[in-house]
C-alpha cells in the first residue's frame, strides 16, 4: 500500500514539473511585460523629477514587480526619446530587436516596439504611472484609442 501511495505522489509531482515546464513564458511575452513595467518606471521618474531619464539604469524601482530592463533574450531594451513630436509632444520608444537581435525581421525575429507619450495635450508631464500606448509592444493588442 505504501508503495502505491509513493508511486502516486511521484507521478503527481512529475506531472506538476511537466506542466510548469510547458507554461514557461515566451521571450516575446517576457519582453512585452518588461516594456510595460519600464513604461511605469519612466512615468514614476517623470513624476519625481519632471524630466526624462538619460537611460533605463536611472529608473526608480517599483516594489513587488520585476524591474528588469532586458528583453526575453537577455539584451537590454533600447530606450529612445523623440522630443517635440507634432502630434503627441515628447514620445518614448522601447525597442527589442527580437530573437536575432537585428533590426527588422519576421516571425521570432520581428522587432517588438512600444511607444508612449510622457506629456499631456497641454505639454505638461503626465501624472501617475499609467498612460495609453501609441504603439503597443503586443502585436495583437488594439491600438486605436490607445492601450494602458
Amino acid at each position: 500500500m505504501k508503495k502505491i501511495v509513493l508511486v502516486l505522489i511521484l507521478a503527481a509531482f512529475s506531472s506538476i514539473i511537466v506542466l510548469k515546464a510547458n507554461s514557461v513564458n515566451s521571450p516575446e511575452s517576457v519582453t512585452s511585460a518588461s516594456m510595460h513595467m519600464i513604461k511605469r518606471r519612466i512615468l514614476k521618474y517623470v513624476n519625481i523629477y519632471n524630466a526624462l531619464p538619460e537611460g533605463l539604469s536611472d529608473l526608480p524601482t517599483i516594489g513587488g514587480f520585476s524591474n528588469c530592463i532586458r528583453d526575453g533574450w537577455g539584451r537590454e531594451i533600447i530606450f529612445e526619446i523623440d522630443y517635440d513630436d507634432l502630434a503627441y509632444g515628447d514620445l518614448v520608444s522601447l525597442i527589442s530587436y527580437g530573437k536575432d537581435g537585428i533590426e527588422g525581421g519576421d516571425g521570432k525575429d520581428v522587432d517588438i516596439v512600444g511607444i508612449f507619450p510622457v506629456k499631456n495635450e497641454d505639454g505638461q508631464w503626465l501624472q501617475g504611472l499609467m498612460c495609453k500606448w501609441i504603439e503597443s509592444p503586443l502585436a495583437d493588442e488594439e491600438i486605436d484609442g490607445g492601450i494602458e
